[in-house]
């Protein structure tokens, strides 16, 4: 407790109830978040920085005068909304310990993620088809960058769905497991970590879909 006295007034207050400030918040995180905001900070660095280039090299790219942003884009923005909304319910699910409920969503997740990364491979063909090369414009080739590398990202998050839908796969069906895990901080720290990360996938895409929508 804390002792303050001014003019007539005097009161306490309790340290724990003060707002805490950036820096204590920043010293509350595990570890293991410290380091995924680290690294979704500094991923948002390099999407940005190769927005900016691709918007500095596009008015001179003639060759994409006619270009017609594919569709199966649009069909990947909707997919990975979609798996967003779905992996928002994880950590929820987790601590109500709804295992059942919980797989089943980790599997649509899952499915959702996959049909995504092939809705990109099918752009990336759609592309070809228009003569927007890999190794043609510059203005082109960022087009292949920024999808190539946020799919890169969706590649690491279906790895680390996968392993944690393997994980409540084995904990819905023994009720030992169950019980211990459910009570484990660390599971429940991988489902908020699972979340934080797939949410940074959806916005990411979002953003450079939209610009890659008024840009063409």
């Amino acid at each position: 407790m804390e002792y303050f006295e001014g003019g007539r007034e005097s009161r306490y207050v309790d340290k724990e109830q003060r707002p805490q400030t950036a820096m204590e918040r920043i010293e509350k995180l595990h570890p293991y978040q410290l380091i995924l905001y680290l690294s979704l900070l500094g991923s948002g660095i390099i999407f940005l920085f190769l927005l900016i280039a691709h918007f500095a090299t596009r008015p001179t790219d003639i060759a994409l005068e006619n270009f017609k942003l594919p569709k199966q884009f649009v069909v990947s923005t909707i997919i990975i909304i979609l798996s967003s909304y779905v992996m928002s319910t994880v950590a929820k699910l987790f601590r109500d310990e709804e295992l059942i409920t919980l797989r089943n969503n980790l599997g649509i997740g899952l499915v959702l993620a996959l049909g995504f990364a092939i809705s990109q491979y099918v752009g990336w063909l759609s592309m070809v088809d228009q003569g927007i090369l890999f190794e043609g414009r510059t203005g082109g080739v960022y087009l292949y960058i920024l999808s190539g590398l946020h799919l890169i990202h969706m590649i690491g998050g279906i790895i680390f769905l996968l392993l944690i839908f393997i994980e409540i796969v084995k904990m819905s069906k023994d009720p030992i497991k169950s019980l211990v895990g459910t009570t484990n901080p660390y599971h429940k720290l991988k489902m908020n970590l699972l979340v934080t990360y797939w949410h940074y996938l959806d916005i990411t895409w979002v953003v450079v879909f939209f610009y890659f929508l008024f840009s063409y």
